[in-house]
């Protein structure tokens, strides 16, 4: 499929419904025909490897306001993604090469007032002069997170603030 709906919930044949809460490590890795992903509103945590090297992937909609990691290497290698708003979203943590080697990523957008860990490299040989978009409560708080972001790797890029709390 080219485009991939991981689904708020599952019915096991039985009828029981389970809220699905984790895209698995490996997941979608080297698939060479999703162009997107839509997450669905149960997912905290994104596998490490979970949609590395999807050549044709560029957009990935994320319905959760849950989501609190990004594995390692989860978007690695997406040469084609082009932008990603995590801005709903609780993330804590930023695994290592999260999104490295994504040389369209132009356009990012993260909740600074939680994220706490970002790894190395994590948005190393991101598009030169992206923009990624910091909401924080204040401006000492974006200045943490900038700080975080050029230690994984964000250099030749613009930061935003964009106050809320």
């Amino acid at each position: 499929a080219k485009k991939v709906t991981v689904p708020d919930v599952v019915t096991d044949a039985n009828g029981v419904t389970y809220a699905v809460t984790k895209i698995a490590d490996n997941a979608l890795t080297g698939n060479s025909k999703v162009t997107q992903v839509t997450i669905g509103k149960n997912i905290t945590e994104i596998g490490k490897n979970a949609f590395k090297n999807c050549g044709k992937l560029t957009k990935v909609k994320v319905n959760s306001s849950k989501v609190t990691t990004i594995g390692a290497a989860a978007f690695s290698g997406d040469k084609a993604l082009k932008s990603i708003d995590l801005s709903k979203s609780k993330v804590t943590s930023i695994g290592k090469n999260a999104f490295a080697g994504c040389k369209k990523l132009s356009n990012i957008k993260l909740n600074g007032n939680t994220l706490k860990s970002v790894g190395k490299g994590a948005f190393k040989n991101v598009k030169k002069n992206a923009k990624i978009t910091v909401i924080a409560k204040n401006k000492k708080t974006y200045d943490k997170v900038v700080k975080k972001l050029k230690k994984a790797g964000a250099v030749n890029v613009k930061f935003v603030f964009k106050k809320k709390k």
